[in-house]
C-alpha cells in the first residue's frame, strides 16, 4: 500500500470559491493540497455569512479529524484559487495508518494541535 499509489487515484478539482464541504457535514475523506489554496472557514450564525479561520496551500492537508475521530466537520473548506486536490477516504486512510506508523503519528500530533488550538481559542472568546 503506497500513499502515491492512493492518491494518484483519486484527485479533485475546484475552480474558486467552490465548496467542499460545510462545517457540520459527514467527514468521509481527508485532502492533500497538491496545487492552490483552500480556505477553511466558520459560519457566523448571526450574520449567516463565513469567516476564515486558515488557509492551506501545497503540501498541506485538512478533513483528518472527522474521520479519524468519526464526527462531523468543525468546520467548512472551500476553494480559494483554482485547486487540485488528492483524496483519501475513510477506508484508504485506515489502509496506510496500519502500514506506515510515522504517517499515523504525524496524523495524530496535528490533530492534538488543532484541538489545542480550539480550546485556547475558546477560552479567550469566554465560550
Amino acid at each position: 500500500v503506497a500513499l502515491s499509489n492512493i492518491l494518484a487515484d483519486n484527485i479533485l478539482v475546484l475552480i474558486p470559491d467552490e465548496i467542499l464541504f460545510k462545517e457540520g457535514d459527514g467527514g468521509t475523506a481527508m485532502y492533500f493540497v497538491n496545487r492552490g489554496a483552500i480556505t477553511i472557514f466558520k459560519m457566523n450564525l448571526s450574520t449567516n455569512e463565513h469567516f476564515n479561520i486558515t488557509e492551506i496551500g501545497p503540501g498541506g492537508f485538512f478533513g483528518e479529524v472527522a474521520i479519524v475521530q468519526k464526527t462531523v466537520r468543525a468546520a467548512g473548506a472551500k476553494a480559494a484559487t483554482f485547486c487540485e486536490l488528492y483524496v483519501l477516504d475513510t477506508q484508504d486512510l485506515t489502509r496506510l495508518l496500519e502500514h506506515y506508523p510515522r504517517f499515523k503519528e504525524t496524523i495524530a500530533g496535528h490533530i492534538e494541535k488543532l484541538t489545542r488550538q480550539r480550546r485556547l481559542s475558546k477560552v479567550a472568546s469566554g465560550k
